[in-house]
């Protein structure tokens, strides 16, 4: 009688245990499912996104059609642009700070000292 009683507990305990895995199966099933509906949304979007236009819009830049990652170049080819393009973007950035600084801290050159403020 004593094995009767404790087969049935572990009977109930498997049973709840099953149904338990159950009803999260079921659930996790249910997400896939949408999981799956979402990422054929996102695909659809992205693919209507990536095509490219037939003619750009008045005042949208056009987009490279290639671009070449860096990693396929030639190491020295992409130093030097590198280079040049820090270059560059300190002889923008001293122009734009050249211009914005007022007239008492400029360089005293002939060209503007008449433009100078005292």
């Amino acid at each position: 009688m004593r094995g009767l009683g404790w087969t049935l507990i572990w009977l109930a305990i498997l049973a709840g245990s099953g149904w338990y895995l159950w009803r999260r199966l079921r659930w996790l099933w249910g997400r896939s499912e949408l999981l799956g509906d979402t990422l054929t949304e996102a695909e659809a979007v992205l693919a209507s996104i990536s095509e490219e236009p037939s003619a750009p819009a008045d005042g949208a830049p056009e987009r490279p059609a290639h671009v070449e990652l860096a990693i396929f170049r030639k190491p020295a080819e992409v130093a030097a642009e590198r280079d040049r393009l820090r270059e560059t973007f300190h002889q923008e950035r001293a122009a734009r700070r050249l211009a914005s600084r007022p007239g008492w801290a400029r360089r005293v050159d002939s060209i503007d000292a008449d433009r100078r403020k005292a």
